[in-house]
């Protein structure tokens, strides 16, 4: 469609631009996907999506707004490439995020943001390395890093968390040990249009206990 909009190549050559843009964002299998609807992707795969369709016209002007918010690291670094080659081909970037650890490793000058004024700007080396706003050098320490691993990220003093409905982060009365979701040996598969099986999870085990959180982490 964005394609179509600007009348940009034949049918079959923008099929053949779309094909390329899925697979430089990383879309597995991107022949196939491009056949799903929204609902049948995920959440990080619909981002991606939306990636290849800004870029597919190959731009002057990007502008990306949390463009890798919904990604993992991994998906996320790629994309952070994919949009620095894209900017040393000659296209401009506008990149919007909150995540000063991702602008730090793409943006050539930042603009420090704070309650919709402009706190400082400059080179992206003399904001990170040389700020000279309490607001932009708060940001900076609270960039999660290994020095900082086991240490408060951010000035002021801790506060208790509260989740919604008023529940502290305590762990709740009753059987600790009694799970209240388990699983053994747990295996899910799905069947694509065109016939193959795909298996998404394999012989997954595991056991969440009262007042505990499970995460789950990986592609």
């Amino acid at each position: 469609e964005a394609l179509a909009a600007h009348g940009i190549g034949s049918r079959a050559e923008r099929r053949t631009m779309v094909m390329d843009a899925l697979t430089r964002t990383g879309f597995p299998d991107p022949q196939l996907r491009s056949r799903h609807r929204s609902y049948e992707l995920s959440g990080g795969l619909r981002q991606r999506a939306l990636i290849a369709t800004a870029i597919v016209a190959s731009p002057k002007l990007l502008i990306a707004d949390e463009p890798t918010t919904a990604l993992d690291v991994n998906v996320q670094a790629m994309v952070v490439r994919l949009l620095d080659q894209l900017k040393q081909m000659g296209m401009g970037l506008l990149f919007v995020s909150h995540d000063l650890a991702v602008v730090s490793s793409i943006a050539d000058k930042i603009i420090v943001m704070n309650k919709g004024r402009v706190e400082e700007s400059g080179s992206a080396a003399d904001v990170l390395t040389n700020p000279s706003s309490d607001y932009t050098r708060m940001l900076l320490a609270a960039m999660p890093s290994q020095a900082a691993k086991g240490t408060r990220l951010s000035p002021g003093e801790a506060r208790p968390i509260v989740r919604p409905g008023g529940i502290s982060h305590t762990a709740l009365p009753g059987d600790k040990a009694q799970p209240v979701l388990a699983a053994e040996g747990l295996t899910k598969s799905f069947i694509f249009p065109d016939g193959r099986r795909v298996e998404v999870v394999s012989d997954v085990s595991f056991a969440l206990q009262k007042g505990k959180i499970l995460g789950l982490v990986g592609g």
